[in-house]
């Protein structure tokens, strides 16, 4: 999906993706979060353990990424531009 999202990216455009994150150890949604995406969205827990340029095809893997977190690290907003 990520791939075929940049494919078509126009020049000067950016692809902003908004999704989990690994949150900060002392944050009580982690805890209650945790066992629920592992059950109803599995593929969140990826994004927890790993760095998003690692699902990214090349050379989008070598480009940089703004990452902003939000709500204690729950959510994150990459931004990546052509």
């Amino acid at each position: 999906m990520l791939a075929e999202a940049l494919r078509v990216l126009k020049p000067g455009g950016k692809l902003v993706i908004v999704d989990y994150a690994n949150p900060r150890q002392w944050h009580p949604a982690r805890w209650l979060w945790y066992p629920i995406i592992g059950r109803l969205e599995p593929f969140a827990k990826d994004l927890w353990s790993s760095d998003v340029r690692g699902f990214l095809p090349w050379p989008w893997s070598e480009r940089p990424v703004r990452r902003a977190e939000f709500f204690g690290g729950l959510y994150q907003k990459l931004v990546l531009s052509r």
